[in-house]
């Protein structure tokens, strides 16, 4: 059964020339037709979202229960977030196209990165990250032979 959610993302009042969007979890081969059908209209913006990003997104939610309605709650509220911050997307999208991280562990580094002040240098993230060892010599017993 394919569990959906529908989003307004007009800005303004409910018009024909009103946008919406449509997000649901993949089902493999079965939700692909209704998909491309619906990508086919300029008016209908469609995600078919990975089950396990919304099972994730659910469980960081701390939903605790699973029943068709909370499951078509969190899919909304995953298809909000991710239209209301483009920028963010954008930046998965781009850690994720580099050699050896994929889509499990981009969100994981975009949520670290995430956390930093915005005024860090070049320096400061390659010593956050522990890229930048520097020694750590006390004592007066050091190098001696």
């Amino acid at each position: 059964m394919m569990q959906q959610a529908t989003v307004n993302l007009s800005t303004g009042p409910q018009n024909a020339a009103s946008r919406q969007g449509w997000g649901w979890e993949a089902t493999g081969v079965y939700s692909l037709p209704f998909a491309l059908a619906l990508h086919e209209s300029k008016l209908i913006e469609v995600m078919v979202i990975n089950p396990k990003a919304v099972k994730h997104f659910a469980t960081a939610k701390l939903q605790r229960g699973k029943t068709d309605s909370l499951d078509a709650q969190a899919i909304l509220e995953y298809v909000e977030l991710i239209e209301q911050l483009p920028e963010l997307n954008e930046s998965l999208r781009l850690i994720a196209s580099t050699t050896g991280i994929a889509h499990k562990t981009g969100p994981r580094i975009l949520a670290e990165l995430a956390a930093l002040p915005d005024d860090m240098t070049g320096a400061q993230w390659v010593a956050h990250a522990g890229l930048d060892p520097r020694p750590y010599e006390l004592g007066s017993s050091t190098n001696k032979l």
